[in-house]
C-alpha cells in the first residue's frame, strides 16, 4: 500500500495514461500538487516521466513545471540525453 505513492510508481502510472491517452483529470489535478510537496523524494528520472506525461497529456500545471525546472537546474550535472530530451518535450 505504502509503495502506491512511491515516485517511480506515480511516474510510471501518469506515463502510462499520457501514453494510453486516458484521460483522468482527477489523477492529474492529484499528482500536479502532490509531486511538487514531495519533490524531494523523487530523482531526476521520475521528474522527467512526470513532466513527459504532464505535456503529452496536455495537462501542463505552471507550479509543478517551476519546480521540475528548478530541480533540474539544480541537478543539471546529472543530466544524461534522455533526460535533457524529455525536460526540452515537456516544457
Amino acid at each position: 500500500r505504502g509503495g502506491a505513492r512511491e515516485p517511480q510508481a506515480v511516474a510510471l502510472v501518469l506515463n502510462a495514461h499520457a501514453r494510453l491517452q486516458i484521460s483522468n483529470p482527477v489523477l492529474f489535478d492529484y499528482f500536479a500538487q502532490d509531486v511538487p510537496r514531495r519533490i524531494k523524494s523523487y530523482n531526476l528520472h521520475s521528474l522527467c516521466l512526470v513532466a513527459s506525461a504532464f505535456a503529452r497529456a496536455g495537462r501542463a500545471d505552471k507550479a509543478l513545471f517551476e519546480k521540475i525546472g528548478d530541480y533540474a537546474c539544480k541537478e543539471a550535472v546529472s543530466l544524461y540525453p534522455r533526460a535533457v530530451a524529455a525536460l526540452l518535450f515537456a516544457f
